[in-house]
């Protein structure tokens, strides 16, 4: 079952390195700003879905690797540092955690 320790994470992780492109000198306006966006709207869905429900651990998934996959595209054109493969081991993070959400979901 994913615990929603798993899940914090995953979120917390992806916070981290989404701060961390967003304060980047090594970042364009463009990468910083979709770090920023998606930084905003996963604090939002955070706060927004209920964790202790495997509905809501699935739900918020869904938005980590919705958002981390945006900034993946900006960074794509650009890439810096270690961010594109450090991002896109966040999203495999997630993927894995969904995935296991959904089949806790069809044995609840």
């Amino acid at each position: 079952m994913t615990s929603i320790a798993d899940v914090q994470g995953a979120y917390q992780n992806a916070i981290d390195e989404l701060q961390s492109v967003a304060a980047s000198l090594d970042a364009t306006s463009a990468q910083k700003r979709a770090a920023s966006k998606a930084l905003d709207d996963l604090l939002l869905a955070h706060g927004t879905f209920v964790l202790q429900q495997i509905e809501g651990r699935t739900a918020m998934l869904t938005a980590l690797i919705s958002e981390l996959e945006g900034v993946i595209k900006k960074i794509e054109t650009n890439p810096f540092g270690d961010a594109l493969d450090s991002i896109n081991g966040l999203i495999d993070r997630a993927r894995t955690l969904y995935e296991q959400a959904k089949k806790d979901l069809k044995t609840s």
